[in-house]
């Protein structure tokens, strides 16, 4: 694609603000040099990776672009062989490094949902032994630190030890009473890198050694005395060999980095590439754009379509508030719906002048080449543009300026240049065709033109005053007009496009509103020719019923919109209502979770009681009360917790009171006090007492409360108890009156026995035996202990020697 029409449609600045994105000189480079493509597959796999690009920053943060540095002229440095490359560079070198190595781990688990970013990251090259030896060498500052190397380290050493001899060999003549009326000023200082002390002048031979300069007034000289001149010496020797060492361990780093350099150079390359996609992905965001699908036959239809340049301004004088304000900047970009291609391939739009003819021109010719680089587009969803091989304008007067032309005859050298050049599928841009001349002569050869290129195939869109050319595209097959609206009223343009429906200058109109004598317009109406005042009269009413039928089509569609919205309300009611349903049934059942938390903790504090306060078997049984109480307390809860949801659901027709021998594990059963159904999970006992499951709960009822409803099979009494919350508890459970502790540690046997002493109180036991066995007499002597403290006992002895003797205690209960 010609480079010129990059220039022409401004896609430069495009350029500029995809660069002012970018995170590095890389990025910066990348996007000064994107050009438009004519590949359809590159550019629908550049678009998809826009796409990915934009969620990204969108979604997941962005991606880990900080630290990034344009390395590449350090590494042609590094290529050349006994090379160093410098602290600052190895740096730079480690923190790109750094920036490859973090783009893998970012995307490691997101390559289902952005497999194009994905597979570009995933041929960077990670060098992370050349990082931990940069970090190991240099520090954030890109000093070398001591540990570098072995050598470095103790020349360091030997230097500070050096230094330390120099200062406080120096430090004791500044204090020497026979120095002192020598001495200047009582301070060491360095002069050609060795150290001294400042004389007098006057008095510099008092202080033996070697004068190493002079202050600028002359009145102190700078005296390296004879006893540190072989300490500065060897300091001057140290320090000499610190800097070889440096080198030496520089060298060695950049030699590792020349030994992968080619790999190093790849992943720079795609870096690059991956910050230019970034910055285009920001651009996109920022500018408000959409991924329009592409095709190949040369049809456009643009919806919404704004010009970006002027979007982009309008978005900078809105975040800033100290731009000056351009009087020629609108307020919001008026955005244009836009089509071509299929009906017809030829478009002329005519309207006054700013109507924002050539903006309505410059911004297809633009979104065209910025869609073939690769960039989402400022319009809506569903969207559709062509691929062009070629894009041609002929657009303002600024060749003409340079090379001293007519207007006229710059417009007729870029169409001669246009027309040497075309090649199918073209996109031609004309601006003011037949503009410059004679209007007739101008008219006619603007017709020819059209038809030319109309023959050719080409799309073409053009911008006139000429009505006579508005007549031509009526009469012609595949070529259609359009206008840019304009408001009388306001004598405004609206900068709407209008396709269909030629424009008019309106210059009569609008010297009549503007004030102009009546006599003197209707005296320019006489001069108008009659055949072109009649195109001109049919122009307007065929106007007048565009019009007429866009203020029908508004109040169609704002009726549309209210039943639309109407039927929204009703569906989004509908849906809190079900969720409101969903509500309250999550907090009757967090609820009656909470009920049973109550129960459990009862259930504790109770037992806690009776052990607290050494309490009798009658106090027990006054517990066990207050638990049967804390059962019934908890029915009564889950059945006002259920009522409302229960109260829908109402028993079978068939239903009727149980025969105890017909009963079923399984059975569907209907509990009439708490208006719910369960499942049947145990059979009558002694009392005929049933357990049935009924939601998330266990309940203990008798048989004669219950209505039997159908068989469904034991399947359904494991599905019950899984769900099931059990806060039934048992009067009289059913456990031993032996308890066997052998084998098991002190402290786990004491936990055992104590916990079977308060059971065996609920179940009413009297007597329990504990087997411990002899063995060392530990475990008899800590359960001794127990015992003999413990406030359900009675009392406790060892058992007879038939019944286990010393390894059996029998313990009486209270």
């Amino acid at each position: 694609m010609n480079t010129e029409i990059e220039k022409t449609l401004e896609f430069d600045k495009i350029k500029s603000a995809i660069a002012s994105f970018a995170s590095s000189e890389l990025g910066k480079s990348l996007a000064e040099e994107l050009k438009p493509i004519t590949d359809v597959y590159e550019i629908n796999r550049q678009l998809d990776i826009c796409s990915e690009a934009k969620t990204i920053n969108l979604v997941e943060g962005g991606f880990p672009l900080s630290g990034l540095y344009d390395i590449r002229k350090i590494l042609k440095k590094a290529s050349v062989v006994g090379s160093v490359l410098d602290p600052e560079e190895l740096l730079q070198v480690a923190s790109t490094a750094r920036v490859a190595r973090n783009l893998k781990a970012f995307i490691k688990d997101l390559s289902d949902r952005y497999p194009l970013i994905y597979e570009i990251i995933d041929n960077l090259n990670t060098f992370s032994h050349i990082e931990e030896t940069i970090a190991n060498c240099l520090d954030h500052e890109g000093n070398v630190l001591d540990n570098a190397s072995p050598e470095l380290l103790r020349i360091r050493r030997q230097t500070i030890v050096v230094r330390d001899r120099i200062t406080k060999q120096l430090a004791s003549i500044l204090r020497s009473p026979q120095y002192q009326p020598a001495i200047q000023e009582d301070v060491i200082t360095l002069r050609n890198d060795r150290y001294v002390i400042p004389v007098k002048q006057s008095l510099k031979g008092s202080v033996p050694g070697v004068i190493q300069g002079r202050s600028a007034s002359g009145i102190t000289a700078f005296v390296e005395p004879n006893s540190v001149v072989e300490l500065n010496n060897e300091l001057h020797e140290l320090l000499t060999d610190e800097k070889l060492e440096i080198k030496r361990i520089l060298r060695e780093i950049t030699e590792e980095i020349r030994q992968v350099l080619t790999q190093f150079e790849n992943t720079v390359q795609i870096l690059a590439e991956l910050d230019l996609i970034n910055a285009k992905s920001l651009f996109c965001i920022r500018l408000g754009t959409s991924r329009p699908e592409i095709n190949e036959r040369g049809y456009i239809n643009l919806i919404q379509a704004r010009h970006p340049i002027l979007q982009m301004k309008i978005n900078e004088r809105s975040k800033s508030l100290h731009i000056e304000n351009d009087p020629n900047l609108p307020e919001k970009v008026v955005p244009i719906d836009f089509y071509i291609g299929d009906s017809f391939k030829t478009l002329v739009i005519t309207g006054p002048n700013t109507g924002g003819k050539t903006v309505a021109l410059k911004t297809i010719g633009l979104l065209t080449i910025m869609m073939q680089a690769g960039l989402h587009v400022p319009v809506k969803e569903g969207s559709q543009m062509s691929v062009f091989k070629e894009v041609f304008a002929d657009i303002g007067d600024e060749q003409s300026i340079e090379q001293n032309l007519s207007t006229f005859s710059s417009h007729i050298t870029r169409i001669i240049k246009i027309i040497e050049q075309l090649d199918e599928p073209s996109l031609v841009l004309l601006d003011e065709l037949g503009a410059g001349t004679e209007p007739s002569e101008g008219s006619a050869l603007g017709m020819a033109i059209l038809d030319f290129l109309h023959s050719k195939g080409v799309i073409t869109i053009a911008t006139t005053h000429h009505d006579s050319l508005k007549a031509h595209v009526y009469s012609q097959e595949g070529m259609e007009n359009a206008s840019m609206a304009f408001d009388l009223n306001t004598l405004k343009p609206t900068y709407e496009l209008r396709i269909g429906l030629p424009g008019s200058s309106n210059a009569l109109k609008i010297a009549d509103r503007l004030g102009l004598p009546k006599d003197i317009t209707e005296k320019a109406k006489e001069y108008i020719n009659p055949q072109n005042a009649r195109i001109t009269d049919l122009l307007l009413n065929v106007e007048d019923m565009q019009r007429s039928l866009e203020e029908q089509k508004r109040l169609a569609e704002e009726k549309t919109r209210s039943a639309t919205k109407t039927q929204q309300e009703q569906e989004i009611l509908l849906n809190q209502i079900k969720s409101k349903r969903k509500e309250m049934e999550k907090k009757a059942l967090d609820e009656a979770g909470q009920i049973v938390q109550k129960a459990q903790l009862l259930v504790e504090n109770v037992i806690a009681e009776i052990q607290k306060e050494k309490t009798n078997i009658d106090n027990a049984k006054r517990a066990r009360k207050r638990l049967e109480k804390a059962q019934n307390d908890i029915a009564s809860e889950i059945k006002r917790l259920s009522y409302s949801d229960m109260a829908d659901k109402k028993p079978i027709d068939e239903v009727r009171k149980p025969n105890r021998d017909e009963l079923k594990l399984g059975d569907e059963v209907y509990i009439e006090k708490l208006r719910t159904s369960g499942i049947l999970s145990s059979m009558p006992d002694s009392k005929d007492i049933v357990q049935v499951i009924a939601g998330n709960a266990k309940i203990n009822i008798p048989l004669s409360e219950i209505m039997i409803k159908s068989n469904k099979g034991e399947k359904k009494i494991e599905q019950a108890k899984t769900n099931a919350i059990k806060f039934q508890i048992s009067k009289q459970p059913n456990i031993s009156n032996i308890l066997d502790i052998r084998g098991f540690r002190a402290y786990e046997a004491i936990e055992k026995t104590d916990k079977f002493l308060d059971d065996a109180v609920i179940a009413n036991l009297k007597t329990i035996s504990i087997i411990h066995g002899l063995g060392t007499g530990a475990l008899r002597k800590a359960i001794s202990e127990l015992l003999s403290e413990h406030p359900l006992v009675a009392s406790f002895h060892s058992a007879d020697k038939n019944e286990g003797g010393q390894g059996v205690t029998i313990v009486e209960l209270r």
